[in-house]
């Protein structure tokens, strides 16, 4: 079996590819995308460290539809005061939901003290009483929730079903009071199907969590998700995005989120607008090698010049960007050396996370990588 001179064997990174229904670009087209992105720039940055891709599959979704009611726990960061966890919740708050085909609306109070289980069970139980199917994913407590001083508290998202499991969707929610209007209930895809760029919770924000658990999912390959629009180029799942796992286990993301990433054929983002995945294999070469980076190295991002994961886009992510994995120093001042240590990556030499850290977490439960 080959190996390179520090000893690491040749190993092959398992990808399967869940591509979303586009209306731009038909199916075929979108796989040779796949195939070119794959084993041009993928295969050419992981060769540094004796890698290369292996495509082990390819599934086309369907876009998915607003059955899903999300109700988030980051919100009580918002709405108690840190210093004293008192509760500024006005006591006249009311909840509003609406579901398509039903005239009756489900109300609820929201009184200071009220805990988003509670709220979650409320309206699981009216949706019953309409005849209707729920299934809810509990999702961890957020970051922000984690930093705040309050309780720590999950996030849940009801899915909604009619009898026969044909999906059933909701038609609106609100809230009088103005922030758990805003960031605390949320429909999915309401507005149609474009993924935004909120990575403060743990697995992701509503939207995207929903459309990770979209797929046939494997502990044993990193799933990629390739979707019609979103506001960013692409955006991954590692245990790093919260916090040190060591330190805190109640912020794993859940599997399968922990090994996905997402690239979006179009991107609404200020700094890299327009059509960023496609045959175009000139425009953004290098989004999806580093998407995969974040998950197999459990790396996050950091200010070398010239490395694949730095943290920045127009002036890295061309093709007449040098791209490495073996890392120039750190820039005096940089966020990322007060990483160092913990669960993010500093600048050095790649081969040893590529082949040992993402492996090793994750060996009690599947490994990406096999033998070539």
């Amino acid at each position: 079996m080959g190996q390179d001179e520090e000893g690491y064997e040749k190993k092959r990174i398992k990808l399967f590819y869940h591509i979303f229904k586009n209306d731009a670009v038909s199916y075929e087209a979108l796989q040779k995308i796949v195939r070119l992105r794959t084993y041009k720039w993928v295969r050419r940055v992981y060769a540094q460290a004796n890698l290369a891709p292996k495509i082990v599959g390819m599934e086309e979704l369907d876009v998915p539809v607003p059955n899903v009611l999300s109700i988030s726990g980051a919100v009580k960061a918002e709405i108690l005061e840190p210093a004293t966890g008192k509760d500024r919740l006005d006591n006249n708050a009311t909840l509003t939901l609406t579901v398509d085909g039903i005239d009756e609306a489900f109300t609820l109070p929201i009184t200071a003290g009220i805990g988003l289980a509670d709220v979650k069970d409320a309206v699981v139980a009216w949706l019953g009483d309409q005849g209707l199917k729920t299934t809810v994913e509990e999702v961890p407590m957020s970051g922000l929730t984690a930093g705040s001083g309050a309780e720590a508290q999950p996030s849940f998202d009801i899915y909604l079903f009619n009898a026969d499991d044909s999906p059933k969707q909701f038609k609106s929610v609100k809230c009088t009071d103005v922030v758990l209007s805003k960031d605390a209930f949320e429909i999915p895809f309401l507005k149609g199907f474009v993924i935004d760029d909120n990575d403060s919770l743990v697995g992701g924000s509503p939207s995207q969590r929903v459309m990770l658990r979209m797929g046939a999912s494997s502990d044993e390959q990193i799933d990629i998700y390739v979707v019609p629009k979103a506001a960013l180029g692409g955006r991954a799942y590692p245990i790093y995005r919260e916090t040190d796992y060591d330190a805190h286990p109640a912020l794993l993301p859940p599997q399968p989120l922990r090994r996905a990433a997402w690239v979006s054929y179009e991107s609404t983002a200020r700094s890299s607008k327009g059509i960023v995945f496609d045959e175009n294999w000139w425009v953004s070469p290098f989004t999806l090698a580093h998407e995969i980076d974040h998950v197999l190295a459990d790396a996050g991002h950091n200010e070398a010049e010239g490395d694949l994961m730095k943290g920045s886009w127009s002036k890295v992510n061309s093709v007449e960007a040098e791209k490495r994995i073996y890392s120039a120093p750190i820039l005096v001042g940089s966020p990322t050396m007060d990483n160092v240590g913990g669960g993010m990556r500093s600048a050095e030499d790649m081969r040893e996370d590529l082949h040992g850290r993402r492996a090793g977490i994750d060996k009690v439960d599947g490994d990406v990588l096999e033998a070539w």
